[in-house]
């Protein structure tokens, strides 16, 4: 179980299965073995674009899990183990990284020496009994939701939705911004220095124009009486992840329209917008716009600054 290369077309390689006849056989009238399953499979969410990944798996008894060993003459696996560290994953940046763990056993999985998440919150142990053989676990190199304050004193709600993707506020910026105030850095920005305008590349939720998820689905919908876009994450770890732009003042179901602002200047006095409009519960154009003056004012969806 050493070294795996973290790529879901290998698990195969590392995947554990045992079986017996039901009773002692030459095989000369057939042979039928029920396999079952000894392994487990964890889906590692490196979140940030300079994770650095070096997967450990720890025994009840703190020792390290090195491989599964046949057990001659049973159905069963033995669990090697290592006084000293076995890495069962190394890699770097963001993604999905699958692998293979022994199933029925207790467990600890670290990430070097820190913590790995379960659904937003540190993950420890398993319980005496393990993870369950054949199942798949998700497990995350960091958060994926949280909050940040602003220089306003506002304590902002934030969401990636994507591994190695910005993380979003879950609000826009109260007023509507020009290009210099989109653009301002440190604490001259709107929101001070945790917070700047995501550039055009950040925005790629989806394929312009069709609406073919790139990085996460979007779908027509109301909240709180305003229309917008609802997108959701599509990678395992962000399934359960959200995120809103509502239209402009005045929209209705029946027509809407926004222009979001990023930082990505295409030509000198032009900036780009995310621009989308529709009607009917239904989104007609979505776009890339490259001709948007710098001087207008326009919605801000900022992104948290990484430290």
């Amino acid at each position: 179980m050493t070294n795996q290369s973290g790529k879901f077309a290998d698990v195969a390689n590392n995947y554990a299965l045992a079986g017996a006849t039901a009773s002692a056989t030459t095989g000369s009238d057939g042979l039928t073995v029920t396999m079952k399953a000894k392994a487990a499979v964890l889906r590692i969410v490196g979140v940030n674009k300079d994770d650095i990944l070096d997967i450990n798996v720890k025994d009840a008894e703190g020792k390290y899990i090195s491989g599964l060993k046949a057990d001659k003459n049973s159905a069963d696996f033995k669990v090697e183990t290592s006084e000293t560290k076995v890495s069962l994953l190394s890699k770097q940046g963001a993604g999905v990284y699958y692998v293979v763990v022994p199933a029925g056993v207790k467990i600890s999985v670290s990430n070097g020496d820190k913590s790995l998440y379960s659904g937003d919150k540190p993950m420890s142990t398993t319980k005496a009994d393990g993870l369950k053989a054949g199942k798949y676990y998700t497990l995350t190199t960091g958060m994926t939701k949280g909050k940040a304050d602003n220089s306003l004193g506002q304590t902002i709600e934030w969401v990636q939705l994507w591994a190695g993707g910005p993380k979003f506020a879950k609000e826009n910026v109260a007023k509507k911004l020009n290009w210099s105030e989109a653009t301002a850095k440190g604490s001259a920005y709107v929101w001070g220095a945790n917070w700047r305008t995501p550039t055009k590349d950040e925005l790629n939720f989806v394929t312009e124009h069709n609406l073919t998820p790139i990085n996460a689905k979007a779908e027509f919908k109301v909240q709180n009486g305003v229309p917008g876009i609802l997108y959701t994450g599509i990678q395992p770890g962000y399934t359960d992840k959200t995120l809103f732009l509502p239209s402009s003042a005045g929209s209705t179901k029946e027509y809407f329209e926004a222009t979001y602002l990023t930082s990505t200047e295409e030509e000198t006095g032009w900036a780009t917008s995310l621009d989308f409009y529709g009607g009917e519960g239904s989104i007609y154009m979505y776009r890339f716009n490259k001709n948007h003056s710098t001087s207008t004012a326009t919605f801000v969806r900022p992104v948290l600054v990484e430290k």
